[in-house]
């Protein structure tokens, strides 16, 4: 790894440069984040096809998401301190072996029983979700560490929409591998018991190229992923940050306010996105329309969060606080109508209910890589890793309580949009209540680090 001849900045005799590589490194770890949230996603955006062929009941689809937050929250402080103390190669490659092992667990479903195929997707569930919380801690970390001030917020909202990214990957690739089988095939066919046959083999194509991907990617990391680049992109980089034990002690109200204000519209929104086949079939909206939804949905909040993130890297004194009031804003009053149109208070048809999700994930998506932002900010010197763990923590908790509620399949399904809407409101007055700072922007930006030159991979 070279960088160019001439670094970004020359201050008080230290040299700060910007190296290639660190586009290398982010889209390494965007290709992971992104397959191990669409493998934490797989079955519900199939749900049509595997309530025919192995008879899952609504239980199943909300315990198999459920292992991921769960996971996450009983995980959370082991990593947050492997990634204090050891950097950031060790948690990532951990993590991509997680995921690894959990596509092998899935491997022997054609020689097993349906009952055990599905205690092998648990255990897929389970590994996959252990692997999380260094994975959703990474962005403000690793844009941190690689990335010069003016391209910090980009790579963070590139990170973190990795994370949207695989929710819509997944309403799309599965469905892809196992297309929905639709009534009139039912009705055409001499047997279903052919159908069900046919479904299980695209089932298992899928879980191999599952694995595939994942030993890609796991193989790569193995072999090229530093910790940090040589020599720093910006002088924040070389502050002594707070340890996990006195940063956790140290964070003030005002932190705590932004981490609950992600915390509890994006994890329920989670749990919403992995049981929304579900929530949308008692509205006669099969599985390949559902995954239309979520994917269009998240992917035009993917592109909205990255405008807004260059938003702030042109413009240093632009306000993440008011961009994330106003996306949660339009996301409380998109639910709201979302609800009423099941609820039957107002007209409402598939496209309304399209319009409808397509709006309030956009604003609430792009809200995500700010919201890291903003907490890194608020809490520095803390280490990045410490807050951004702790809001994703929380996020996980509430997607948990949420997909918990499956558990009591008699209480129907019709909750899902009220407790989503109520996530979002709530969310505001929190944020209100947040006095925003830059702590970590205003030293790169009084120590004038400016001008960036690029280097080469090795």
């Amino acid at each position: 790894m070279d960088p160019d001849d001439e670094p970004i900045v020359k201050l008080e005799q230290q040299t700060y440069i910007v190296y290639k590589s660190r586009w290398f490194i982010l889209t390494i770890y965007g290709l992971l984040i992104t397959f191990q949230g669409s493998l934490w996603n797989t079955w519900g955006p199939l749900h049509d096809n595997m309530e025919l062929a192995y008879n899952w009941d609504s239980v199943t689809f909300g315990l198999l998401p459920f292992w991921g937050p769960f996971c996450y929250v009983l995980s959370f402080l082991p990593w947050t301190w492997l990634m204090n103390s050891k950097g950031l190669r060790l948690p990532v490659l951990l993590s991509a072996g997680l995921v690894l092992a959990g596509c092998l667990a899935k491997l022997p479903a054609p020689f097993v029983s349906d009952d055990l195929f599905r205690i092998l997707c648990h255990v897929c569930g389970f590994l996959n979700g252990l692997a999380a919380p260094a994975l959703f801690t990474t962005p403000p970390m690793l844009a941190a560490i690689w990335f010069p001030r003016n391209e910090r917020v980009t790579a963070t909202a590139i990170g973190g929409s990795c994370q949207g990214l695989a929710i819509a990957a997944s309403f799309i690739i599965g469905p892809l591998f196992v297309p929905e089988v639709s009534n009139s095939t039912l009705r055409e066919a001499n047997s279903t018991d052919i159908i069900i046959e046919n479904i299980k083999s695209e089932v298992y194509v899928l879980n191999y190229s599952q694995l595939g991907i994942a030993l890609a990617i796991f193989a790569v990391i193995l072999a090229y992923f530093p910790n940090r680049p040589p020599t720093p992109p910006a002088v924040s980089c070389e502050v002594e940050r707070v340890n996990l034990a006195a940063g956790l002690k140290s964070l003030s109200i005002n932190t705590w306010l932004v981490v609950m204000a992600y915390g509890l519209p994006l994890g329920v929104s989670a749990g919403f996105s992995a049981a929304f086949d579900v929530n949308v079939s008692q509205y006669g909206i099969g599985q390949t329309q559902a995954g239309w939804m979520g994917f269009v949905a998240v992917l035009t909040g993917t592109v909205v969060s990255l405008l807004a993130a260059r938003l702030i890297d042109w413009f240093p004194n632009a306000s993440m606080k008011w961009f994330n009031i106003v996306f949660l804003g339009v996301a409380t009053l998109c639910y709201v109508w979302f609800t009423l149109i099941f609820d039957k208070v107002l007209p409402g048809d598939t496209a309304s209910i399209y319009v409808a999700n397509v709006l309030a994930n956009t604003a609430l998506y792009s809200s995500l890589p700010l919201f890291y932002e903003m907490a890194c900010e608020s809490a520095f010197p803390i280490a990045e890793e410490v807050p951004a763990m702790l809001i994703t923590s929380v996020n996980c908790f509430f997607a948990s309580v949420f997909l918990a509620l499956f558990f009591f399949p008699q209480i129907g399904t019709l909750w899902m949009n009220y407790v989503m809407t109520g996530a979002c409101a709530t969310a505001v007055p929190l944020l209100v209540l947040f006095r925003e700072v830059h702590n970590r922007r205003n030293l790169d930006l009084t120590a004038q680090v400016g001008a960036q030159s690029d280097g080469r991979l090795q």
